[in-house]
């Protein structure tokens, strides 16, 4: 089966890759909850290949990804796998999306200053930020698990722990 095809689920696989998505109703927002690529996408194996979500999604609703297309997301969050939240674009297109909302890592402001939710960048909602805290101080999960929950990197997840990243209204 190449990338381009229209997907084909048996209906086993299909519960399973569904039964991973939990819609968030703030955004709006079908988040994938299973485990993730360190880029943040959400991973799933059909037929022996990981397979990136967001393009699982895309082919079995469209059918189809253009030789030289991606699949670019209107919500910036990779981990969202909402057909209503997708688009093909070039990577031309998909880099002037970034660079017009602000979260080019060269653009005006570089470290993307601003706080929690208020940085274009953020991935996650303040209360996700509050459990990640609890469930790492309270319950010693590892930061790989913390990973996997939150559709986040391990390194993304070390630095949110011990204060790098993340400043919220709660500690």
């Amino acid at each position: 089966m190449s990338d381009n095809s229209k997907i084909e689920w048996c209906d086993a696989t299909w519960r399973r890759f569904w039964t991973s998505i939990r819609p968030r109703p703030d955004n709006g927002c079908w988040m994938w909850t299973r485990g993730c690529f360190s880029s943040g996408y959400g991973q799933f194996r059909l037929r022996h290949k990981k397979w990136r979500t967001h393009r699982l999604m895309w082919l079995t609703i469209h059918g189809s990804i253009p030789d030289g297309m991606c699949v670019c997301h209107t919500c910036d969050n990779p981990a969202c796998v909402n057909p209503a939240h997708l688009f093909i674009g070039t990577h031309a297109d998909n880099a002037r999306d970034r660079e017009r909302k602000g979260r080019h890592p060269h653009g005006p402001n570089p470290k993307h200053g601003r706080p929690g939710a208020s940085n274009p960048a953020a991935k996650m909602t303040e209360g996700e930020v509050v459990e990640l805290r609890y469930r790492r101080h309270k319950h010693h999960a590892t930061y790989r698990a913390l990973a996997a929950r939150f559709c986040i990197s391990p390194s993304q997840v070390a630095n949110i722990v011990k204060g790098r990243s993340w400043q919220t209204t709660q500690r």
